[in-house]
Protein backbone atom coordinates (compact mmCIF):
# COMPACT_ATOMS: atom_id res chain seq x y z
CA UNK A 1 0.00 0.00 0.00
CA UNK A 2 1.59 3.62 -0.67
CA UNK A 3 2.15 5.73 2.20
CA UNK A 4 0.65 8.88 2.02
CA UNK A 5 2.87 11.95 2.72
CA UNK A 6 3.16 13.43 6.23
CA UNK A 7 1.09 16.21 5.40
CA UNK A 8 -1.67 13.98 5.39
CA UNK A 9 -4.09 13.73 8.62
CA UNK A 10 -6.58 11.82 9.76
CA UNK A 11 -9.26 14.03 11.69
CA UNK A 12 -11.22 12.48 14.65
CA UNK A 13 -14.18 14.03 14.80
CA UNK A 14 -16.45 13.34 18.12
CA UNK A 15 -20.26 14.29 17.34
CA UNK A 16 -21.13 15.71 20.52
CA UNK A 17 -25.55 15.56 20.57
CA UNK A 18 -27.07 17.93 22.96
CA UNK A 19 -30.90 17.08 23.50
CA UNK A 20 -31.34 20.49 25.52
CA UNK A 21 -29.94 23.21 22.93
CA UNK A 22 -30.53 20.77 19.70
CA UNK A 23 -27.71 21.49 18.54
CA UNK A 24 -24.62 19.22 17.26
CA UNK A 25 -21.11 20.22 19.24
CA UNK A 26 -17.92 18.71 17.95
CA UNK A 27 -14.64 18.68 18.83
CA UNK A 28 -11.70 17.97 16.27
CA UNK A 29 -8.48 16.46 16.61
CA UNK A 30 -5.58 16.33 13.89
CA UNK A 31 -2.11 14.21 14.10
CA UNK A 32 -0.09 13.71 11.12
CA UNK A 33 0.46 10.77 9.24
CA UNK A 34 -3.54 9.57 9.60
CA UNK A 35 -5.93 8.70 7.36
CA UNK A 36 -9.36 8.41 8.16
CA UNK A 37 -12.36 10.38 9.85
CA UNK A 38 -13.32 8.99 13.28
CA UNK A 39 -16.88 9.38 14.52
CA UNK A 40 -18.27 8.31 17.89
CA UNK A 41 -21.93 8.94 17.87
CA UNK A 42 -24.10 8.49 20.99
CA UNK A 43 -27.29 7.53 21.08
CA UNK A 44 -30.53 7.84 22.91
CA UNK A 45 -31.81 4.39 22.95
CA UNK A 46 -31.79 3.59 19.47
CA UNK A 47 -29.05 3.23 16.60
CA UNK A 48 -32.01 4.87 13.98
CA UNK A 49 -32.00 8.63 15.77
CA UNK A 50 -29.40 10.92 16.95
CA UNK A 51 -30.59 12.29 20.41
CA UNK A 52 -27.76 13.40 22.60
CA UNK A 53 -25.77 12.09 24.54
CA UNK A 54 -21.82 13.08 24.69
CA UNK A 55 -22.38 16.34 25.54
CA UNK A 56 -19.08 18.37 26.33
CA UNK A 57 -19.35 19.93 30.28
CA UNK A 58 -15.99 21.60 30.10
CA UNK A 59 -15.18 23.16 33.15
CA UNK A 60 -12.09 25.91 33.85
CA UNK A 61 -8.61 24.21 33.10
CA UNK A 62 -10.53 21.66 31.40
CA UNK A 63 -10.23 22.37 27.81
CA UNK A 64 -12.40 18.72 26.79
CA UNK A 65 -14.93 17.16 29.04
CA UNK A 66 -17.36 15.04 27.15
CA UNK A 67 -19.71 12.80 29.15
CA UNK A 68 -21.84 9.89 27.68
CA UNK A 69 -25.04 9.28 30.34
CA UNK A 70 -26.25 6.63 31.74
CA UNK A 71 -29.81 7.12 31.83
CA UNK A 72 -32.31 7.62 34.81
CA UNK A 73 -34.06 4.18 33.48
CA UNK A 74 -31.22 3.25 33.79
CA UNK A 75 -29.95 2.03 30.83
CA UNK A 76 -25.82 2.42 29.38
CA UNK A 77 -25.51 5.03 26.70
CA UNK A 78 -25.69 3.38 23.14
CA UNK A 79 -22.20 3.68 21.32
CA UNK A 80 -21.31 3.92 17.18
CA UNK A 81 -18.23 4.16 15.94
CA UNK A 82 -18.35 5.09 12.10
CA UNK A 83 -15.19 5.10 10.19
CA UNK A 84 -14.74 6.96 7.01
CA UNK A 85 -11.44 7.01 4.44
CA UNK A 86 -10.52 10.28 3.66
CA UNK A 87 -8.51 9.07 0.86
CA UNK A 88 -8.82 5.78 -1.17
CA UNK A 89 -6.51 3.72 0.82
CA UNK A 90 -6.93 0.72 -0.95
CA UNK A 91 -7.37 -2.86 1.01
CA UNK A 92 -7.11 -2.29 4.72
CA UNK A 93 -8.35 -3.17 7.78
CA UNK A 94 -9.75 -0.85 11.00
CA UNK A 95 -9.39 -2.32 14.80
CA UNK A 96 -11.25 -0.67 17.23
CA UNK A 97 -11.90 -1.61 21.01
CA UNK A 98 -13.31 0.37 24.04
CA UNK A 99 -11.53 0.59 27.27
CA UNK A 100 -13.87 1.64 30.62
CA UNK A 101 -11.93 1.77 33.84
CA UNK A 102 -13.17 3.10 37.07
CA UNK A 103 -10.37 3.75 39.61
CA UNK A 104 -10.05 5.40 42.68
CA UNK A 105 -8.55 5.58 46.63
CA UNK A 106 -10.97 5.53 49.29
CA UNK A 107 -9.44 6.33 52.97
CA UNK A 108 -11.76 6.18 56.52
CA UNK A 109 -12.87 9.46 57.16
CA UNK A 110 -10.88 11.26 54.64
CA UNK A 111 -8.02 10.25 56.37
CA UNK A 112 -5.51 9.17 53.58
CA UNK A 113 -2.97 8.48 56.55
CA UNK A 114 -5.04 6.06 58.93
CA UNK A 115 -4.05 3.19 60.26
CA UNK A 116 -5.95 0.56 60.00
CA UNK A 117 -5.58 -0.37 64.00
CA UNK A 118 -7.38 3.03 64.50
CA UNK A 119 -10.79 2.11 63.45
CA UNK A 120 -10.83 -1.21 64.57
CA UNK A 121 -11.36 -2.93 60.97
CA UNK A 122 -8.74 -4.02 59.14
CA UNK A 123 -10.73 -3.66 55.38
CA UNK A 124 -11.53 0.16 55.76
CA UNK A 125 -8.71 1.68 52.61
CA UNK A 126 -10.97 0.93 49.81
CA UNK A 127 -9.69 1.15 46.15
CA UNK A 128 -11.67 0.52 43.03
CA UNK A 129 -9.77 -0.53 40.29
CA UNK A 130 -12.35 -1.85 38.05
CA UNK A 131 -11.63 -2.52 33.92
CA UNK A 132 -14.12 -3.52 31.02
CA UNK A 133 -12.77 -3.83 27.49
CA UNK A 134 -15.26 -4.61 24.54
CA UNK A 135 -14.70 -6.26 23.07
CA UNK A 136 -13.91 -8.73 26.25
CA UNK A 137 -10.97 -10.03 24.07
CA UNK A 138 -8.66 -8.63 21.35
CA UNK A 139 -10.13 -6.09 18.81
CA UNK A 140 -13.45 -5.53 16.81
CA UNK A 141 -12.17 -5.51 13.33
CA UNK A 142 -13.46 -4.12 9.91
CA UNK A 143 -12.75 -3.97 6.20
CA UNK A 144 -12.38 -1.48 3.84
CA UNK A 145 -15.05 -3.31 1.31
CA UNK A 146 -17.47 -3.48 4.49
CA UNK A 147 -19.55 -1.08 6.21
CA UNK A 148 -16.99 0.50 8.25
CA UNK A 149 -19.23 1.33 11.29
CA UNK A 150 -19.39 -0.72 15.26
CA UNK A 151 -22.36 -0.39 17.47
CA UNK A 152 -20.54 -1.39 20.52
CA UNK A 153 -22.31 -4.07 22.69
CA UNK A 154 -22.02 -3.47 26.25
CA UNK A 155 -24.04 -6.30 26.58
CA UNK A 156 -25.17 -6.50 30.29
CA UNK A 157 -22.64 -4.82 31.95
CA UNK A 158 -23.08 -1.17 33.95
CA UNK A 159 -20.10 0.53 34.18
CA UNK A 160 -18.75 3.73 33.64
CA UNK A 161 -15.80 6.66 34.47
CA UNK A 162 -13.52 7.16 31.78
CA UNK A 163 -13.79 5.48 28.72
CA UNK A 164 -10.84 5.15 26.32
CA UNK A 165 -11.76 4.42 21.92
CA UNK A 166 -8.54 2.51 20.83
CA UNK A 167 -8.13 2.68 16.56
CA UNK A 168 -5.76 1.05 14.67
CA UNK A 169 -5.43 1.24 10.49
CA UNK A 170 -3.67 -1.92 9.06
CA UNK A 171 -2.49 -2.15 5.81
CA UNK A 172 -2.75 -5.54 3.90
CA UNK A 173 0.56 -6.06 4.49
CA UNK A 174 -0.39 -5.98 8.07
CA UNK A 175 1.49 -2.76 8.76
CA UNK A 176 0.07 -0.34 11.26
CA UNK A 177 -0.78 2.93 9.03
CA UNK A 178 -2.21 5.16 11.73
CA UNK A 179 -3.38 4.70 15.30
CA UNK A 180 -5.18 6.60 17.91
CA UNK A 181 -7.19 6.85 21.08
CA UNK A 182 -9.87 9.23 22.13
CA UNK A 183 -11.56 9.92 25.74
CA UNK A 184 -14.35 10.25 27.02
CA UNK A 185 -16.54 10.15 30.38
CA UNK A 186 -19.64 7.67 31.35
CA UNK A 187 -21.58 9.35 34.35
CA UNK A 188 -24.84 8.82 35.95
CA UNK A 189 -28.18 10.52 36.14
CA UNK A 190 -30.63 10.06 39.04
CA UNK A 191 -33.37 8.30 39.11
CA UNK A 192 -36.44 9.63 40.22
CA UNK A 193 -38.15 9.46 44.00
CA UNK A 194 -41.39 8.06 42.53
CA UNK A 195 -39.84 5.38 40.07
CA UNK A 196 -37.72 4.30 42.51
CA UNK A 197 -40.50 3.70 45.12
CA UNK A 198 -42.55 2.22 43.02
CA UNK A 199 -39.95 -0.14 42.04
CA UNK A 200 -39.06 -0.57 45.65
CA UNK A 201 -43.09 -1.27 46.01
CA UNK A 202 -43.02 -4.29 43.50
CA UNK A 203 -40.92 -6.32 45.68
CA UNK A 204 -42.86 -6.37 48.85
CA UNK A 205 -45.16 -3.50 49.36
CA UNK A 206 -45.67 -4.59 53.44
CA UNK A 207 -41.72 -3.89 54.00
CA UNK A 208 -42.81 -0.14 54.80
CA UNK A 209 -39.06 0.55 56.39
CA UNK A 210 -37.88 -0.06 52.52
CA UNK A 211 -38.82 3.51 51.45
CA UNK A 212 -37.19 5.58 53.88
CA UNK A 213 -33.83 3.21 54.34
CA UNK A 214 -33.28 3.92 51.01
CA UNK A 215 -34.06 8.13 51.27
CA UNK A 216 -31.64 8.08 54.38
CA UNK A 217 -29.08 6.16 53.16
CA UNK A 218 -29.13 7.80 50.08
CA UNK A 219 -30.06 11.51 50.41
CA UNK A 220 -32.23 13.29 47.87
CA UNK A 221 -30.94 15.46 45.27
CA UNK A 222 -32.75 19.01 44.87
CA UNK A 223 -33.48 20.50 41.13
CA UNK A 224 -29.84 21.55 39.81
CA UNK A 225 -29.41 24.56 37.63
CA UNK A 226 -26.69 24.95 35.21
CA UNK A 227 -24.99 28.38 35.86
CA UNK A 228 -25.08 31.16 34.52
CA UNK A 229 -27.92 29.96 32.00
CA UNK A 230 -30.46 28.60 35.74
CA UNK A 231 -31.84 26.04 32.83
CA UNK A 232 -32.23 22.82 35.05
CA UNK A 233 -29.48 19.76 34.78
CA UNK A 234 -31.50 17.10 37.01
CA UNK A 235 -33.99 16.89 38.89
CA UNK A 236 -35.26 15.65 42.41
CA UNK A 237 -34.19 11.92 42.44
CA UNK A 238 -32.36 9.96 44.79
CA UNK A 239 -28.91 9.86 44.64
CA UNK A 240 -27.44 6.64 42.86
CA UNK A 241 -24.61 9.04 41.71
CA UNK A 242 -22.91 12.52 43.09
CA UNK A 243 -25.27 15.63 42.30
CA UNK A 244 -23.45 18.47 41.23
CA UNK A 245 -23.85 22.43 40.37
CA UNK A 246 -22.27 24.14 37.06
CA UNK A 247 -19.88 22.12 34.91
CA UNK A 248 -18.16 19.03 34.95
CA UNK A 249 -14.86 18.34 34.48
CA UNK A 250 -12.09 16.34 36.53
CA UNK A 251 -12.22 17.61 39.44
CA UNK A 252 -16.06 17.68 39.69
CA UNK A 253 -17.45 14.60 40.79
CA UNK A 254 -20.83 15.04 39.59
CA UNK A 255 -23.03 12.03 38.30
CA UNK A 256 -20.04 9.78 39.53
CA UNK A 257 -21.39 6.67 42.10
CA UNK A 258 -22.49 8.51 45.49
CA UNK A 259 -19.84 7.02 48.25
CA UNK A 260 -19.59 7.25 51.67
CA UNK A 261 -17.64 5.77 54.44
CA UNK A 262 -16.22 3.15 54.89
CA UNK A 263 -17.17 1.39 51.99
CA UNK A 264 -20.62 2.28 50.95
CA UNK A 265 -21.95 3.11 47.53
CA UNK A 266 -25.19 3.98 45.37
CA UNK A 267 -29.09 4.35 46.91
CA UNK A 268 -28.45 1.99 49.58
CA UNK A 269 -25.19 2.58 50.33
CA UNK A 270 -23.97 -1.40 49.93
CA UNK A 271 -20.79 -1.72 52.32
CA UNK A 272 -19.16 -3.50 50.89
CA UNK A 273 -20.45 -3.74 47.50
CA UNK A 274 -20.80 -7.46 45.85
CA UNK A 275 -19.69 -6.10 42.32
CA UNK A 276 -19.35 -3.28 40.37
CA UNK A 277 -22.98 -2.96 38.29
CA UNK A 278 -24.58 -1.76 41.82
CA UNK A 279 -21.95 0.79 41.44
CA UNK A 280 -23.77 2.37 38.35
CA UNK A 281 -27.38 0.16 38.15
CA UNK A 282 -29.37 1.82 40.50
CA UNK A 283 -32.24 -0.86 40.10
CA UNK A 284 -29.11 -4.01 40.78
CA UNK A 285 -28.06 -1.72 43.79
CA UNK A 286 -31.70 -1.53 45.16
CA UNK A 287 -32.38 -5.54 44.83
CA UNK A 288 -29.34 -5.75 46.25
CA UNK A 289 -30.08 -3.42 49.65
CA UNK A 290 -33.52 -5.60 49.75
CA UNK A 291 -32.12 -8.51 49.54
CA UNK A 292 -29.20 -7.92 52.74
CA UNK A 293 -32.55 -6.37 54.79
CA UNK A 294 -34.37 -9.77 54.11
CA UNK A 295 -31.27 -11.93 55.28
CA UNK A 296 -30.88 -9.55 58.23
CA UNK A 297 -35.08 -10.48 58.94
CA UNK A 298 -33.83 -14.66 58.89
CA UNK A 299 -31.00 -13.24 60.84
CA UNK A 300 -33.41 -12.34 63.41
CA UNK A 301 -35.54 -15.18 62.91
CA UNK A 302 -32.05 -17.45 63.91
CA UNK A 303 -31.16 -15.50 66.63
CA UNK A 304 -34.43 -15.82 68.56
CA UNK A 305 -34.35 -19.86 67.28
CA UNK A 306 -30.51 -19.87 69.04
CA UNK A 307 -31.48 -18.45 72.10
CA UNK A 308 -34.14 -20.67 72.81
CA UNK A 309 -32.23 -23.58 72.18
CA UNK A 310 -29.73 -22.14 74.68
CA UNK A 311 -32.20 -21.22 76.98
CA UNK A 312 -34.64 -23.57 77.08
CA UNK A 313 -35.73 -23.44 80.69
CA UNK A 314 -35.43 -19.46 80.78
CA UNK A 315 -36.65 -18.91 77.49
CA UNK A 316 -39.75 -16.44 76.40
CA UNK A 317 -40.82 -15.10 73.03
CA UNK A 318 -39.30 -11.53 72.44
CA UNK A 319 -41.49 -8.54 72.66
CA UNK A 320 -44.63 -8.01 70.63
CA UNK A 321 -43.66 -4.76 69.63
CA UNK A 322 -40.65 -2.10 70.24
CA UNK A 323 -42.14 1.59 69.85
CA UNK A 324 -39.90 4.23 68.94
CA UNK A 325 -41.45 8.03 68.54
CA UNK A 326 -45.53 7.31 67.18
CA UNK A 327 -44.44 4.13 65.20
CA UNK A 328 -44.39 0.61 66.71
CA UNK A 329 -42.41 -2.06 65.23
CA UNK A 330 -42.44 -5.74 65.68
CA UNK A 331 -38.99 -7.10 67.23
CA UNK A 332 -38.42 -8.46 63.37
CA UNK A 333 -38.72 -5.20 62.13
CA UNK A 334 -36.53 -3.39 64.41
CA UNK A 335 -34.24 -5.92 64.42
CA UNK A 336 -34.10 -6.13 60.45
CA UNK A 337 -33.69 -2.24 60.48
CA UNK A 338 -30.72 -1.86 63.10
CA UNK A 339 -29.16 -5.03 61.59
CA UNK A 340 -28.38 -3.40 58.18
CA UNK A 341 -26.58 -0.23 59.66
CA UNK A 342 -24.37 -2.53 62.62
CA UNK A 343 -25.78 -3.87 66.29
CA UNK A 344 -23.78 -4.63 69.32
CA UNK A 345 -25.00 -7.60 70.94
CA UNK A 346 -22.34 -10.53 70.90
CA UNK A 347 -23.83 -13.67 71.75
CA UNK A 348 -22.21 -17.02 71.61
CA UNK A 349 -25.44 -19.80 71.05
CA UNK A 350 -25.65 -23.48 70.21
CA UNK A 351 -26.18 -23.88 66.49
CA UNK A 352 -29.46 -25.65 65.15
CA UNK A 353 -30.04 -29.49 66.12
CA UNK A 354 -28.45 -29.01 69.75
CA UNK A 355 -29.86 -27.41 73.04
CA UNK A 356 -28.85 -26.91 76.62
CA UNK A 357 -31.02 -29.77 77.58
CA UNK A 358 -28.58 -32.28 75.97
CA UNK A 359 -25.03 -30.40 76.19
CA UNK A 360 -25.49 -28.10 79.45
CA UNK A 361 -24.10 -24.49 79.46
CA UNK A 362 -22.00 -23.15 76.85
CA UNK A 363 -19.65 -22.48 79.34
CA UNK A 364 -18.78 -25.75 80.65
CA UNK A 365 -17.87 -27.01 77.01
CA UNK A 366 -14.55 -27.65 76.02
CA UNK A 367 -12.89 -25.45 73.32
CA UNK A 368 -13.25 -28.46 70.37
CA UNK A 369 -17.53 -28.61 71.43
CA UNK A 370 -17.82 -24.76 71.49
CA UNK A 371 -16.13 -25.14 68.04
CA UNK A 372 -18.50 -27.68 66.74
CA UNK A 373 -22.07 -27.00 68.75
CA UNK A 374 -21.76 -23.11 68.92
CA UNK A 375 -21.73 -19.94 67.14
CA UNK A 376 -20.67 -16.50 67.86
CA UNK A 377 -24.28 -14.34 67.14
CA UNK A 378 -24.06 -10.28 66.31
CA UNK A 379 -27.63 -8.78 67.15
CA UNK A 380 -29.35 -6.04 68.74
CA UNK A 381 -32.00 -7.32 71.19
CA UNK A 382 -30.54 -8.70 74.42
CA UNK A 383 -31.39 -11.55 76.36
CA UNK A 384 -31.36 -11.81 80.28
CA UNK A 385 -31.88 -15.09 81.70
CA UNK A 386 -31.95 -14.07 85.38
CA UNK A 387 -34.25 -11.52 84.58
CA UNK A 388 -38.23 -12.08 85.70
CA UNK A 389 -40.80 -13.30 83.24
CA UNK A 390 -41.85 -9.87 80.63
CA UNK A 391 -38.71 -8.64 81.05
CA UNK A 392 -35.63 -10.64 79.87
CA UNK A 393 -35.46 -8.92 76.40
CA UNK A 394 -34.16 -5.25 75.82
CA UNK A 395 -33.39 -3.69 72.92
CA UNK A 396 -29.95 -2.46 72.40
CA UNK A 397 -29.85 0.83 70.57
CA UNK A 398 -26.62 1.32 68.41
CA UNK A 399 -24.41 4.33 68.25
CA UNK A 400 -25.94 5.28 65.19
CA UNK A 401 -29.29 5.58 67.08
CA UNK A 402 -30.24 3.90 63.46
CA UNK A 403 -33.17 2.72 64.01
CA UNK A 404 -34.77 6.14 65.23
CA UNK A 405 -33.31 7.93 62.57
CA UNK A 406 -34.97 5.84 60.01
CA UNK A 407 -38.38 6.47 62.21
CA UNK A 408 -38.31 9.94 62.06
CA UNK A 409 -37.69 9.66 58.33
CA UNK A 410 -40.53 7.24 57.96
CA UNK A 411 -42.90 9.74 59.89
CA UNK A 412 -41.72 12.75 58.14
CA UNK A 413 -42.95 11.52 54.92
CA UNK A 414 -45.68 9.82 55.63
Amino acid sequence: MEIKSSLSVLLLVIILMSLNIGLVKANTFEKEQEYMVVKLKVYNGSTDKEENLVEDNSDDGAENFPVAWISREPAMPDLRVVMDPKDKLGDYMIKLKLEINYQVDRYPYGNPNADDNDYGQDDWHKNRDDTDNFPDTGWHKMWSNETKKWDVDLGEKFCGEIAILKWKIVSENLEVIADGEYKFYIRGKNPAVTVVENYIDDFNPSRWYYKPIVRHESGVTVALRDYPSGSVIDEDGYKQFNSWFGNLGPNNFGGAPNWGGPDGWGLMQLDPPPNKKVLWDWKANVAEGINRLESKRQAAKNYFEAIERTYPNAYEDPPDSYTVSDTTLTALEAAAIQLYNGAGVRRRLYVEGVNANEYGDISDLSPEQKSDLTRLFLFCWEFNPNAGSDNKWSFDVNSENYVEKLISEYESNN
